[in-house]
């Protein structure tokens, strides 16, 4: 006899394989999904590469400029827009980084609170994601050889080329 009764608790999903569920393939700007900790890497380094180059861009426009009104505007089209972006961006990746080990994208705030921000982004980008499905989506789409190339890059041009060049005096 089967029970149809509305009101009864759903069916338990303890038993549901995940190797059958499709695989995440949202874009880099979606708010929604998971992303794996190479994805987040990358992803990272990029928006802190995008930012590196609108500060280079809105030094060199104001410093062509002869007008002071024009320097006003420029920098503040530039700077707030780009800004605006860069926060965006930059707090979407972690939502979607702690939705792949099943947190909540709200605890991302601790990123704004200093020192702490240091220790959560490594924290980030060393612990792993869940296995299958979670209550945020798909697992992460597998990463490719070129991603691998890619972060590494990104790693080295943003992270420890400066290093080397601030010891070596170079300017």
């Amino acid at each position: 006899m089967q029970n149809n009764n509305p009101y009864q608790a759903p069916k338990s999903m303890e038993n549901i394989e995940y190797q059958d569920i499709a695989e995440n393939n949202s874009s880099f700007y979606h708010l929604r999904g998971r992303i794996g900790r190479l994805r987040y890497l990358k992803y990272v380094c990029v928006s802190l590469a995008l930012l590196f180059a609108l500060i280079i861009l809105t030094a060199k426009f104001i410093e062509m400029s002869n007008n002071a009104f024009l320097h006003l505007i420029l920098y503040l089209i530039l700077t707030v827009g780009g800004l605006v972006a860069m926060i965006y961006l930059l707090l979407i990746y972690p939502m979607r980084r702690l939705n792949d080990v099943g947190g909540s994208g709200w605890s991302c705030l601790f990123l704004l609170i200093p020192v702490i921000n240091i220790i959560y982004w490594f924290i980030l980008v060393f612990t792993a994601g869940d296995k299958g499905a979670n209550k945020y989506g798909n697992p992460p789409s597998p990463n490719r050889k070129i991603d691998y190339i890619i972060t590494i890059s990104l790693v080295i041009c943003i992270f420890i080329l400066p290093i080397i060049f601030s010891f070596s005096g170079f300017s």
